[in-house]
């Protein structure tokens, strides 16, 4: 009787052991899986910061022509300008002389 209970106790145990290594396993394999979706994000996060870096590069170069654009803008406006009194005053001299 009494080497039947130990066979039981001992039965049990070994189903309880069973289990829990089945359940350390699942666990072993579920860290497993999230380190790998970790290392996964963070070559996503890596590229995604390469891209952003590539962007803000590209934002400045545009900004760099935009400045530069103005800069011929603003001087051509000026050229105009000053053709256009050039322009101007030459008429008014071949008016002036037409009309003396």
């Amino acid at each position: 009787e009494k080497i039947k209970e130990i066979e039981q106790e001992l039965e049990d145990a070994q189903t309880e052991l069973d289990d829990l290594a089945e359940q350390l396993e699942a666990k072993q394999d579920e860290l497993k899986k999230g380190e790998e979706e970790k290392k996964k994000l963070e070559e996503e996060l890596t590229k995604k910061q390469e891209d952003l870096k590539k962007a803000e590069q590209q934002v400045t170069k545009l900004e760099q022509a935009v400045a530069d654009a103005k800069k011929e803008l603003d001087a051509a406006t000026t050229l105009l300008k000053q053709n256009t009194e050039t322009l101007r005053k030459e008429e008014q001299t071949k008016l002036d002389m037409e009309n003396a």
